[in-house]
Parts: C-alpha cells; structure tokens; sequence
C-alpha cells in the first residue's frame, strides 16, 4: 500500500493516532483499516497484528517512518500506528 492510499484516508476518514487508541478501537471493532510504519517496534506490531486479525480489521503496512507519516497527517509529532 502506498503513501497515497494515507493521504486518500486523511482527507476522507477521520483518523485515530497512535497505538494506544488504535488497540483499544481495535478490540471494540471501530474500525476497519490500521496504517503501520515500517520502523513501528516490533511487540507493537504483533500486538497490532494479533488484535486486528482476531477482528477481522484490515492491516497495511506502509513503506514510510513514523516522522513521515506525521508530516502526511500534518502532525508536528511522528505518527507509528494510525487507525479509521
């Protein structure tokens, strides 16, 4: 999946940043798509990984760092896990 794909969500979606909050709409099944960077730790990918199939939630793993995806967002902070 591609940066574009994020930005397409960005504008379309209203997004939920970071994992705490990802994890936790994860496991209530609100929401269907999770957006992983490639430098997300790896127990936090698993943790992602095991919740999201376990609900049936879409995973994409994006080729872009936390920094950038924070830029795509508008965010002065670096983005790992973002979720809609």
């Amino acid at each position: 999946m591609t940066m574009e794909q994020l930005k397409d969500a960005f504008k379309e979606k209203t997004l939920t940043y970071g994992f705490k909050e990802s994890i936790k709409k994860i496991k209530i099944k609100k929401v269907g798509t999770v957006f992983i960077a490639k430098d997300c730790p790896e127990d936090m990918r698993e943790d992602i990984k095991l919740n999201a199939k376990i609900s049936g939630v879409n995973i994409i793993e994006l080729d872009a760092t936390s920094q950038e995806i924070g830029a795509v967002c508008k965010k002065p902070f670096p983005i790992t896990v973002l979720s809609y």
